[in-house]
This record gives structure tokens, C-alpha cells and sequence, in this order.
């Protein structure tokens, strides 16, 4: 990503998005060890992070950072052939990170993903799922903050 014409004293604002989708036939653990590789390579030179949440039958993401990079990642994504019909939960300017030191966090089959997909997708209005959206990103940091525990453990 080619640098900004910002100044430093001009800060660059933050922008969250979350999505949901349906994970395609073709998706498998492969899949997902290549998206967390690809995440950990690009999302550091783009200012993003963010969360991936996925099951064998949905995606559930949240991407953090530069308006422009996040903008732009999520066009990427939304045309990426391992899942289809993705569903914008939410989008909005925020001054702090919720996944700040994780290029791209994972939870995988706990159920997460499965859950809001039944939850908001029938309503497919942002606003009016907002409150859930938020119980279940204090359950996602709540989830890697006990993950990140129990791996230092086991070092």
C-alpha cells in the first residue's frame, strides 16, 4: 500500500467493519491456515487488524485500521470464492482498536459465527442488531484474553 499524504499531526481514522458470511464447500482448515498466513504477511503492512471467526459453515470478521485499508480489504474479501454472501454487520469510525496487537485473531468452531448468522442475518439491517453485535465482541475478546492465558501456560 502506497503511503498517505497525511501529516503527522493529522490523525489517520480508524475504521471497524464486521461481517458475516457463508463459508463455500471448498472451504477446509487449509483454507483458513492460508488466510491467517496471507493476514500475518499483508495486515501489518496495511495498519490492519482484526478477528477471524470461522465454522464449517459461516465466517464471522471484524477489520480494523486505516479507512482506505480497511475499505479496500473488504473488496477483496467480498469477492474471495471460499465463502459467498456477505453480510455487513457493521461499519464505523472508532479512536481505538479492539484487536491491536493481532494481525488477524482466530477462534474457530466455538459456535460464534453459527449463532449471530441465525441471530442477524434474517433482519439484514445493521442498526438493529448492533447491541448483539457488541455482547458478542466483548465474548470474542473475552475468548482470545482466556486463549492467550492458557497458551502462556503452556509455554
Amino acid at each position: 500500500m502506497a503511503p498517505t499524504d497525511r501529516t503527522h499531526d493529522q490523525p489517520e481514522h480508524l475504521l471497524r467493519l464486521m461481517y458475516l458470511s457463508t463459508a463455500t464447500p471448498t472451504n477446509d482448515s487449509g483454507s483458513i491456515q492460508s488466510i491467517l498466513r496471507a493476514s500475518s504477511v499483508h495486515n501489518p503492512l496495511s495498519g490492519i487488524t482484526g478477528l477471524l471467526c470461522s465454522s464449517r459453515s459461516h465466517f464471522l470478521q471484524v477489520i480494523e485500521g486505516p479507512e482506505q485499508a480497511v475499505i479496500e480489504l473488504y473488496g477483496r474479501v467480498a469477492k474471495d470464492p471460499r465463502h459467498r454472501d456477505p453480510v455487513l454487520l457493521g461499519i464505523e469510525l472508532v479512536a481505538d482498536r479492539l484487536f491491536a496487537g493481532w494481525s488477524m485473531a482466530h477462534i474457530e468452531g466455538d459456535g460464534h459465527a453459527d449463532e449471530l448468522y441465525r441471530k442477524l442475518l434474517p433482519r439484514r439491517h445493521v442498526d438493529q442488531g448492533k447491541q448483539e453485535v457488541a455482547a458478542l465482541m466483548r465474548s470474542f475478546i473475552d475468548t482470545l484474553n482466556a486463549k492467550q492465558r492458557t497458551d502462556a501456560l503452556h509455554r
